[in-house]
């Protein structure tokens, strides 16, 4: 793989793709990192153009022979659904492959990784390439991001900027030259700063808060609070915003005579049916049966 100093957006480079994709966060306002899910055409060439972000690639469904020239050879694998490709920023590759691909394509902004790496190891650090590797903690993210694309939720701005920490922090830990030397600290908040971020939360329910606003109420930098928040409080700082606007809810419908439509709008959600589905899931209940066995 050649490293080239001139390279693309991400949006301009996935033009380059042999087809359209099937879904993206394009639309989504995601900062940070890019999501794709593209089917590929059966068998093809393609030389891909440097793009100035880290590219993650999820295999979905479908085995494939993939040829790939990596770092000025070739490197020739039978990739597998669950199988993932890494190729660092600011550089250029050529692939050829057998059978059709079904595949989730992450691009994460190189400064994402770069600032993370200067939190973790306080430096910069270059991440190692490769293609068929077997990474459960990306497969998972990657994952995620394609069910978030597929049906986008409420605060997916937030869940993009956790997931873009999450993805980050895994390339640093497994696949960088610095991997080796990585110990897995504990990250703590200050008391007083996570009780800024808790009281920001709470009088943001209604509101598509972001990852970087709830940081910076705590006065961290994301990686750092988001790390630290989940030790502290035990789930990730979207998680737990969910939890907090159910709790909302479930308040106002024991203590007013709200519509639920109303209710769910005051406190974060899409719209009734979002509302709904939340609290099934969580509570096996829909909201007009909890106030009603309330007694709201």
């Amino acid at each position: 793989m050649t490293q080239v100093s001139s390279s693309m957006s991400p949006k301009d480079w996935v033009r380059h793709m042999p087809a359209d994709p099937v879904a993206s966060s394009e639309a989504l306002g995601w900062r940070r990192v890019g999501a794709y899910r593209f089917k590929q055409p059966t068998g093809s060439e393609l030389r891909l153009p440097p793009v100035d972000a880290h590219f993650v690639v999820a295999h979905l469904r479908n085995p494939a022979l993939v040829n790939a020239r990596l770092n000025g050879r070739w490197t020739r694998t039978r990739s597998n659904p669950g199988s993932i490709m890494i190729i660092p920023a600011h550089h250029e590759t050529l692939w050829e492959w057998k059978g059709g691909l079904w595949e989730l394509q992450l691009l994460l902004d190189a400064e994402t990784l770069d600032h993370a790496a200067e939190e973790v190891f306080g430096r910069a650090v270059a991440l190692a390439d490769g293609i068929g590797i077997e990474d459960p903690e990306l497969w998972d993210i990657a994952q995620a991001a394609e069910r978030e694309i597929a049906a986008p939720q409420p605060g997916t701005r937030l869940f993009a900027d956790i997931l873009s920490q999450r993805l980050a922090l895994a390339l640093l830990r497994r696949h960088s030259i610095a991997a080796r030397r990585f110990g897995d600290r504990p990250i703590r908040i200050a008391r007083h700063r996570l009780q800024r971020a808790l009281e920001f939360i709470e009088a943001n329910l209604a509101d598509d808060v972001s990852l970087a606003a709830i940081a910076a109420a705590a006065g961290l930098s994301e990686a750092h609070f988001s790390r630290g928040f989940k030790a502290a409080i035990g789930r990730s700082p979207h998680r737990y915003l969910i939890e907090r606007r159910l709790e909302r809810a479930k308040e106002l419908l024991r203590g007013t005579s709200k519509r639920v439509a109303q209710i769910a709008l005051e406190c974060g959600f899409a719209n009734h049916g979002h509302l709904t589905t939340v609290m099934r899931e969580s509570c096996g209940i829909t909201p007009r049966r909890f106030r009603v066995e309330s007694g709201g």
